[in-house]
Parts: C-alpha cells; structure tokens; sequence
C-alpha cells in the first residue's frame, strides 16, 4: 500500500464527528482506493451522477430514481459531483441532504474543486479535504480560505497547469503572460534585467519596458489578484499568496532526501518521483525554460539513482532495476544507471531485458549524440549476450 493511501486512511478515519462533508481530495489519483474505503461505512449509499451543471431539483431527481432515501445517521457518496453547478450543490445539501441525514455524513469525489461549498462559510466549517499532504500537492482548501490567503496552486510538471483558489485558469490570454507567469513562480525572486534578457533581449529598454508592464497587468486580469510585488529591487510573488509549486516541491524533497536517514531518505524521494509528471512545461520554448527542462530531467535521474541505490541497500533488487532501467533510459541516458542494470540483470538471471534497455541506450547515443557507449558498457553487453546464447 503506498504512503498516500495509508495516509488516507489515517486521515479519514481520524476526522472529528462535527465533520459532515468530506471531499476526497480531486488531485489524489486513487479517488478508486478512497471510494472502497468510503464503502465500508456503515448505512452507505452510493450514487454517481450523470449530466452537466445539474440543478439542486436535477440531484434530488438522480437520488430518488436510484431509490436513495435519505435518512439520519447514513452516509451518502456522490461520485461526479462535479456534473452539478457550483451554484447549485452547496445550496442542495445545506437545505436538502445534511437536515435529513442529521448526524450522517456527505462524501464526494469529483475532478475539480467544489469552490461554490468553499463559498458557504457554514458549510466549510463543516468540510474537510482528504487527503492532504503539502509535499503531494494537496492543500487543504478549506484552511487557506479560512485564512484569507490566495491558494495558488501551480503544476510545472507536464503540460503546465494553474489553479487559484481552486478554479483551474485555462484562458492565458495569450503565450506570453502564460509564459512570464510560469517565470515568475520558477523564479519566486527576479529583477527587471533578468526578466528581460529571458524575454526581450534584442528590444530596446523602453519598448521591452511596456511590454513587460502590459504582459504583467494581462497576468493579474487572468488570476483575479497581482501575482508579484516589487520590492528592494526585486519582483516577489505577493505575500497574501500561499503557493504550490510541484517543481520546488520536488527540489525540495531530492535535496532534503541528500541528508536524511535512509528510511527518511526513501519516503523523500517517493514523493518526490510523485510529483514528476513528464518535462518541465511543454510548450514552453525559451532558452530559460529548456535549461529549466534540462534541469530537472537531471534532477529527475538523480532522484530514480538515489532510491534504486536505497533499495539495492535493503537486497530489493528487483525494484531496484526497475529505477535504474527507467534512469537508463532518459534523454539523455545515464551511464551508471545503465551499468547498475548489467549488474542486476545479471544476479536476476534477466541478460536479455539488460539488452533491450541497452539498445535503446545505444541508439540514442548514435543517433542524438554521435558517440559509442563506453567500453565497459560495451563489454557488458557483450558478457549479457552470451548469456543468453
């Protein structure tokens, strides 16, 4: 069982009675696991809804046609829920569902965040998130809205994606202001000169100046607040801003896991390798922002060597190969995680799965990079070959 699902658990289980509607967390990716274990309270009933932007008359239709009939004590889980309108669900239980249920309980799973609940001071007093786990990037909505902090929530991880305040932001306005904005959060701290020789560094001060202050101001219209404030010199992201950031979250959790006991160390990386969803930003082409790619697609094979070596350490090779097998074939590959995947192919008695890995190692260094491995990989290959004549 992996450390989310267990925390879940614990979490869920450990959640006061004054609690009446839980929310499983819509960044946790085993919403299936956190259903099973909802299951199992007592007096449960189950219901998924169909449609889009349903109504409070539209959810009392769904609960009555599945023969759901609602009564003290039960607990009533509904799935989708965010098919119904934001307007529409908080208004619903607060007159309909949590009177007749009385000291029951509401559960629901959804993709998005229920923002309109989080509206209803009443009934966010009553919510709670589960999981939550800062270093998984689940924030606790409800505490951030109870102290009037902005969540901002940012995936640079993959294809890039922003929430604030729980709404997912989806209309940039454009390359640039999507771009500045990703710079800014990487950055948390950067001058006027840094941004513009990322951004304009053949335009005239003047005119890259007004483009600077028409992207920044573009910024703030698509988030609804300022994102920085200009201070000493500096732009820093505003301080009425809680952030997270899945990439410095990550920084974080490999450079923290360099220091730490090795079964603190093992749990850091867990998380961090969690948190990788593919290369920095796609989409994004500045020079900045590739060498931020190539930064943490390093980072990235450090963090898979760091815990296969972990694991090696504890004789769980079969796991270990498969850390390794993944470094070896990064883009670039890594020598040394390709030679760890010879050595532990060969204690498993798995010659051939070292060759295909290695061939596509090979191959990329012919084809991208010019070059032949080096000869002790090469002799390796050799020694797995014959193993498996």
């Amino acid at each position: 069982m992996s450390y989310l699902n267990t925390h879940f658990q614990e979490q869920f289980d450990s959640l006061d009675s004054s609690v009446r509607i839980i929310v499983i967390h819509p960044n946790f990716s085993q919403q299936h696991v956190a259903l099973k274990y909802a299951l199992r309270s007592g007096h449960a009933s189950y219901l998924r809804l169909t449609g889009r932007a349903l109504t409070p008359d539209d959810l009392e239709g769904q609960i009555k046609a599945a023969g759901i009939k609602l009564k003290s004590g039960m607990t009533l889980i509904l799935d989708e829920c965010d098919r119904a309108a934001q307007d529409a669900i908080g208004p619903y239980l607060r007159a309909a569902v949590l009177p007749q249920i009385k000291k029951g309980r509401v559960i629901l799973l959804g993709r998005d965040v229920p923002v309109g609940l989080l509206d209803d001071p009443e009934l966010r007093a009553q919510m709670a998130f589960v999981p939550v786990d800062p270093d998984a990037m689940l924030a606790d909505y409800t505490q951030a809205r109870a102290a009037g902090v902005h969540l901002l929530e940012v995936w640079g991880f993959g294809r890039g994606r922003v929430l604030i305040d729980g709404r997912p932001i989806s209309n940039w306005d454009g390359v640039l202001p999507r771009a500045l904005f990703f710079y800014f959060v990487d950055r948390g701290m950067t001058t006027r000169s840094e941004i513009f020789d990322a951004f304009w560094p053949n335009m005239q001060v003047r005119e890259a100046t007004n483009v600077f202050h028409v992207t920044k101001r573009k910024i703030s219209e698509v988030l609804g607040i300022d994102l920085t404030l200009f201070s000493s010199g500096f732009y820093h992201l505003a301080p009425n801003l809680e952030l997270y950031y899945d990439v410095r979250l990550f920084n974080n959790l490999v450079q923290g896991s360099g220091v730490a006991e090795p079964d603190a160390a093992m749990m850091m990386l867990r998380k961090a390798l969690g948190l990788y969803r593919g290369a920095f930003v796609s989409g994004l082409d500045s020079p900045w922002a590739r060498l931020r790619r190539e930064q943490t697609a390093q980072a990235f094979g450090d963090a898979l060597v760091a815990q296969a070596r972990l694991l090696e350490a504890q004789d769980n090779i079969k796991e270990a190969l498969n850390l390794y097998s993944r470094a070896a074939n990064l883009q670039p590959p890594r020598d040394d995680a390709m030679e760890r995947v010879f050595e532990l192919a060969h204690a498993l008695d798995r010659h051939g799965d070292a060759l295909t890995i290695y061939r596509n190692f090979e191959r990329y260094l012919r084809e991208h990079l010019k070059i032949a491995p080096v000869v002790p990989l090469q002799q390796l290959a050799e020694r797995a070959a014959a193993a498996v004549k």
